[in-house]
């Protein structure tokens, strides 16, 4: 069986994951019975030096600063005496640079890359350096093949200098088992907004959205679900504008309390200025639930406008208002939107990413043997 070494900077019990981590769990977990599997990522307060998470051996070293380096000393220091046959990078954030070190075939995952994002983010000191280690893709990674999680982020590669040919997009699946219609929907118009609570993803314009909303329909509730570092400033924002009755913040909740209030709700709206992929509106969809979602990079690519929700233009609050107003005065247009969204969802597998990335995998060690 050969031995796969992943580097990513978190796995899915860190407090701080996202879809990156749902997408390598989800993909690699079903692996586990044709590779031997080594996930190494950034410790967090109460995990484990090691354990065996989805049938992956686990190893967490170093924390969120500084686990680049803590890689690169780790890999010489250790891990390139254990003959693995094949590294795979998750590129999340800042790249490790692996083709530098390591003589390993090897493969490359991208989701998106921040670009001028990055400096809504955080400071700008930290903000130049991942914008500028993001340019370095191109030149350092010339022949190493990449899987991208949509067309956006493939053609992000393509501007940074990447071959197309060595470009491979495998979308993200999701549980369509788990995340399914049922229940009624609420009384009350019920929006939800899903996922990590970052600047990046501009809830703010959604909170100034519901300012313009309540005047017309006032009994209009938003449940903003899930935990961030930006959500001090949310609370903060919701209480100026004398918001707090009509939006509720339910912090960190189980995977089927979200899923139960996902499908209670009359909508989803998604605000991210940019994503890998719209994980999130596909587990909306997948529970007969419509989106509107702006049309950023790769969230577009997981709604098709006007059958299973509708794209508004990120940024333009008054455009999203409108759109929210639509959906609520308009319960046969929700209705139509509901049936269409969950067969859209039922496109998506995480069965079929994981065997794409199989084949993928498989088709890099061939070529380097030869």
């Amino acid at each position: 069986m050969k031995k796969l070494l992943i580097v990513n900077w978190q796995d899915r019990k860190n407090p701080q994951s996202g879809g990156a981590e749902r997408n390598l769990h989800e993909i690699f977990g079903r692996l586990t019975g044709e590779f031997n599997i080594t996930l190494f990522v950034s410790s967090f307060p109460g995990g484990n030096p090691e354990e065996t998470v989805d049938g992956m051996r686990v190893i967490r070293r170093g924390h969120r600063n500084n686990f680049n380096l803590v890689f690169y000393h780790y890999y010489h220091r250790y891990l390139r005496h254990q003959d693995f046959d094949f590294l795979i990078e998750d590129l999340n954030k800042i790249p490790f640079f692996t083709p530098l070190y390591s003589s390993l075939p090897k493969l490359c995952i991208l989701h998106h890359f921040f670009g001028p994002v990055i400096y809504h983010e955080t400071n700008p000191l930290f903000a130049t350096y991942v914008y500028f280690t993001e340019r370095m893709v191109g030149k350092l990674y010339k022949g190493v093949n990449f899987i991208a999680v949509s067309e956006s982020t493939k053609k992000d590669l393509i501007n940074y200098g990447i071959d197309p040919r060595m470009i491979s997009v495998v979308y993200n699946g999701v549980d369509t088992e788990f995340y399914h219609p049922g229940g009624e929907k609420s009384k009350r118009p019920l929006i939800v907004s899903v996922g990590r609570i970052k600047r990046y993803k501009t809830i703010d314009h959604l909170i100034q959205a519901m300012v313009r909303l309540k005047g017309e329909i006032p009994e209009v509730k938003l449940v903003i679900i899930g935990d961030g570092d930006d959500r001090k400033r949310l609370v903060d924002l919701t209480q100026r504008l004398n918001l707090t009755g009509h939006i509720q913040f339910t912090g960190w909740i189980t995977e089927e309390k979200k899923r139960d209030l996902i499908r209670s709700a009359w909508f989803g709206v998604t605000t991210s200025a940019k994503e890998g992929f719209g994980l999130v509106n596909i587990e909306i969809q997948s529970c007969g639930t419509p989106i509107i979602s702006a049309d950023s990079p790769g969230l577009k690519e997981s709604v098709i406008h006007a059958q299973t929700g509708l794209l508004y233009r990120y940024g333009d609050i008054e455009d999203l208002t409108t759109k929210m107003k639509a959906l609520i005065t308009d319960r046969n247009l929700r209705e139509f939107f509901g049936q269409e969204s969950r067969k859209f969802a039922l496109r998506f597998s995480w069965d079929k990413s994981a065997t794409e990335v199989k084949r993928i995998i498989d088709e890099t060690l061939t070529r380097f043997r030869t």
